[in-house]
């Protein structure tokens, strides 16, 4: 595996001089998880930035009494975590692969040092930590502006915006994804396939039947 340009990949990491890649790589190791392994724990010490080269990788918070949440699902060229990288509380959220994983672990000191002396890379960085606040002020609105099948089909239509499929998670994931019982989950999904916004697709996955009217279907839904 070319190193290099896994972490090419990463927004933030792009712009780096050749010299300090040099030392990103030389400070980098790989990790392999199989589905259902954790790369880190909610409150472990962060010790690494990791880089996604193939595989998924789900953000995860659960409760005392076990319930799952699932918030954000990372693919290749992401950074599970990243947004920790200057605090000291520990990863705020768990991470867990939802399929074979490779990784690119890279020292988080030598990854903060690189980008204190980056200015470029740095503002790749802090942009990218507002789109992260946007994005969930926004899901926060869908949870009081929108109802479950609103929300899911803004899900689907999201996760299928470059292919035309919502392909990866389960409908147990797609619930958890959601902060919902998977029979609800269900109930709402039957009910965007009612409408012939979408459906099932041959060899497995959701297709999205209607861009446009899905989008005119969760804008109508706003109190």
């Amino acid at each position: 595996m070319d190193v290099a340009s896994v972490l090419r990949m990463v927004p933030f990491l792009a712009p780096v001089s050749p010299a300090a890649m040099q030392r990103l790589v030389a400070a980098s190791t790989l990790r392999h998880l199989r589905r259902g392994d954790f790369l880190f724990h909610t409150g472990d010490e962060v010790t690494q930035i990791f880089v996604i080269a193939t595989g998924r990788v789900a953000a995860t918070l659960s409760s005392p009494g076990g319930t799952l949440l699932f918030f954000h699902v990372a693919r290749a060229g992401e950074t599970p975590g990243h947004n920790d990288m200057f605090l000291d509380s520990g990863y705020s959220a768990s991470a867990q692969a939802l399929s074979e994983v490779s990784v690119v672990a890279i020292s988080r000191a030598v990854c903060v040092e690189v980008l204190e002396s980056e200015p470029a890379a740095l503002v790749v960085y802090a942009r990218g930590l507002g789109l992260i606040i946007s994005l969930l002020t926004a899901s926060m609105a869908d949870l009081v502006f929108l109802d479950l099948e609103r929300r899911l089909a803004r899900a689907l239509d999201a996760s299928a915006q470059t292919t035309g499929y919502a392909l990866g998670l389960t409908q147990s994931e797609w619930a958890a994804q959601l902060g919902v019982a998977r029979q609800s989950l269900n109930q709402a999904l039957a009910k965007l396939m009612s409408r012939g916004l979408v459906e099932n697709a041959p060899g497995g996955g959701l297709r999205i039947r209607d861009h446009a009217g899905l989008e005119l279907f969760v804008a109508s839904g706003r109190r």
